[in-house]
């Protein structure tokens, strides 16, 4: 079932495995299958070509998420920039780390009040850098509560 994900902010999140990970299950379970069979698994204990595939799968896994997080960060930044966005609310997740309203963001502002779960802050950009992926705000209070 669908619960809310304060992390993302969003009210409803259910998750789902991605097709690149299902690959390393189904290694994984290939392994397991094998054993419970009574056959021979196809990779020994220690076996150096199982360490080099999931070696391989974890450098493939990370470049994409990585390409993945640059490409959204990256379109986040250019729409304050094409619909002229200087000031917006966050909700605050922990420290000084906040989730911009409205976007897939979450950034790190320095200057936060004392905030509880749940608040929300007022902030205005102050630089945007979207070569670097990089944007910074000026806190300008705590949101009101409806």
């Amino acid at each position: 079932a669908a619960e809310p994900h304060v992390g993302l902010g969003v009210a409803q999140y259910a998750w789902a495995t991605s097709p690149l990970r299902r690959a390393a299950d189904f290694v994984n379970q290939q392994q397991i299958v094998a054993m419970i069979r009574g056959e021979t698994p196809r990779y020994k204990r220690g076996d150096a070509d199982l360490f080099a595939r999931l070696r391989d799968f974890d450098q493939a896994y990370n470049a994409y998420a990585d390409f993945q997080y640059q490409m959204e960060r990256f379109w986040c930044l250019r729409w304050f920039t094409q619909e002229n966005v200087s000031d917006v609310t966050a909700l605050w997740v922990k420290d000084d780390l906040v989730r911009i309203d409205g976007l897939p963001l979450a950034v790190r502002v320095a200057g936060l009040p004392e905030m509880q779960p749940g608040e929300r802050v007022r902030l205005q950009v102050a630089r945007i850098d979207e070569l670097a992926l990089e944007i910074e705000f000026r806190v300008l209070g705590k949101a009101e509560t409806a």
